[in-house]
């Protein structure tokens, strides 16, 4: 199998349209990296000034977009990884973070929940009986606020700071249907290239946001998982194997195998990427004069995030975590 513009061995075949054609190592690389940069200026993701803070896992995605990133612009980049405390796993990943983001040049912070809350989720997890949600729920929620706190500082220091994240494709058209399938509209209207923000273009500045919203930015948008997975595998990246003990996203997963199942089988390699701009269409269309206002937001009195209420919904659940947390740590 050779090249179609090189005629060099293949190492992949990427979808098109119409048909899908192969790629050598190098002319995949380019094919990542010219899909990254039309993702940035189609949605308005970064400007001149914007600070990237990448938000690493230390996972192949995550990795992979920080390379890109590090690669094409000439952006101030900075990473940040949150160390949840799970024993086996998030200390290896967080080794492969530090690793690549000294190689690519990178300013890197680790931020822990032991140290920020005072638990582990290993912790959290002993006694999870005691919640009604997966760990994923909790774990996530958790993992955001930190960020989203980091991200508040480095705005204070770094101009028009923007946290990108390594969804791809794949991922935001399982969001949007398990959305529709769960008829979660809020969920849904995340979905958007700026998460909760649906103005695209490329004149987007930060006093397009209200105070205290840090956007966050999807430059993987328009590269296919496996495509990402081959842009990790033919730089010679290494990560930690496996995945996250806690891990509890059957339906996610069950819904991935059902749309390559279909792909594969009517050969439509076109229709991932039909239903995102299906959807970023009728983002555009429907909420072409609609963003975030300032004042429909207030600042919870706890985090100081943008919330409608007075307390957010995410500091109410961490509360609860703390309190039964602590309360069986004392016990032990």
């Amino acid at each position: 199998m050779k090249c179609v513009f090189c005629n060099k061995e293949a190492v992949f075949e990427a979808s098109t349209p119409t048909k899908k054609i192969s790629l050598c190592e190098k002319h995949l690389v380019e094919d990542v990296s010219k899909k990254v940069k039309l993702a940035v200026k189609k949605y308005g993701l970064i400007s001149k000034n914007t600070t990237i803070l990448i938000a690493l896992s230390g996972g192949k995605d995550s990795i992979s977009l920080m390379h890109v990133l590090s690669k094409n612009f000439e952006n101030k980049i900075i990473a940040v990884s949150v160390n949840e405390g799970i024993k086996g796993y998030r200390d290896e990943s967080i080794f492969f973070a530090k690793k690549y983001a000294k190689e690519f040049g990178v300013k890197h912070y680790v931020i822990e929940f032991k140290k920020e809350y005072g638990f582990s989720m290993d912790d959290v997890v002993r006694i999870m009986n005691k919640f009604p949600l997966k760990p994923c729920s909790y774990c996530g929620v958790l993992r955001r606020q930190l960020i989203n706190k980091f991200a508040k500082k480095m705005n204070k220091k770094y101009d028009d700071v923007r946290l990108a994240t390594a969804h791809t494709l794949d991922d935001e058209v399982q969001s949007i249907f398990m959305n529709i399938f769960q008829n979660d509209f809020e969920k849904l209207m995340r979905c958007s290239a700026i998460t909760g923000y649906y103005k695209f273009n490329n004149g987007i500045k930060p006093k397009d946001f209200p105070k205290g919203f840090i956007p966050r930015i999807k430059p993987y948008r328009l590269v296919s998982e496996k495509e990402s997975m081959a842009y990790f595998l033919v730089n010679n990246f290494k990560t930690i194997e496996g995945s996250c003990p806690n891990i509890s996203d059957a339906y996610r997963n069950r819904l991935r195998n059902a749309l390559n199942k279909y792909v594969w089988k009517s050969r439509r390699y076109d229709f991932k990427l039909n239903i995102l701009n299906w959807f970023d269409a009728i983002l555009s269309k429907k909420l072409r004069n609609h963003k975030i206002k300032s004042s429909e937001l207030k600042e919870c009195k706890i985090c100081g995030e943008p919330t409608s209420g007075e307390i957010c919904k995410t500091c109410i659940l961490i509360e609860k975590i703390k309190e039964v947390v602590k309360n069986e740590i004392k016990k032990e």
